[in-house]
């Protein structure tokens, strides 16, 4: 019912749209039958409109579990990008966000997923880990970055860390002392990433 519903809502501005969006926040956890049967359903639904496939997010520990073959079948059931929160290439930031990955972990996940023919799109936060690791957070993302066999398809993302106190990494931050950057030295380090 919620796929007609989604269909009969977007009905008049589906030529516009190229795509389809897993709205949770980690389909790609779910058991391999389970995520198949709902892609064909999605197919099922949208099948006389074109459309450049379903994309989905997925975090780490839970794609790590999965092996090429499964990146396979979920391509080859209209699974075209994965967007993975990456975040950062350093070690101990992983661990202080609670993060249960290494880099190397990480780089593993998005070949397997590549071989798989699945697109990457890969997010980091830029500012994250404020003064105190600034650099290593940049050069970590950097040597992760060139560990990974990305294509024109691929896409990276940055995101800038919000610092409001109710913000997810506001508690972490303290009681790390990451000393946050301010507005105009986010802006500087977004403009250093994008180079």
């Amino acid at each position: 019912k919620h796929l007609h519903a989604v269909r009969s809502y977007w009905e008049g501005a589906l030529g516009g749209r190229n795509g389809l969006f897993l709205g949770d926040a980690n389909a790609i956890a779910s058991p391999i039958e389970s995520l198949v049967e709902r892609l064909r359903l999605v197919r099922t639904v949208f099948r006389e409109d074109p459309f450049a496939g379903l994309s989905s997010f997925s975090e780490f520990f839970s794609s790590s579990k999965r092996a090429e073959h499964d990146f396979t079948r979920l391509r080859n059931e209209g699974l075209r990008r994965v967007c993975f929160g990456v975040e950062s290439g350093h070690a101990e930031l992983l661990n202080q966000t609670q993060k249960p990955v290494s880099p190397n972990d990480v780089v593993k996940v998005i070949q397997k997923a590549k071989a798989g023919g699945i697109q990457a799109s890969l997010i980091f936060i830029v500012g994250l880990g404020g003064h105190r690791y600034r650099e290593a957070h940049f050069r970590s993302s950097m040597e992760l970055l060139s560990q990974v066999p990305l294509e024109r398809t691929d896409r990276i993302y940055l995101s800038p860390l919000a610092v409001e106190p109710t913000a997810p990494y506001h508690e972490i931050a303290e009681e790390h002392h990451w000393n946050f950057l301010t507005n105009e030295q986010l802006e500087r380090e977004m403009s250093r990433w994008k180079d």
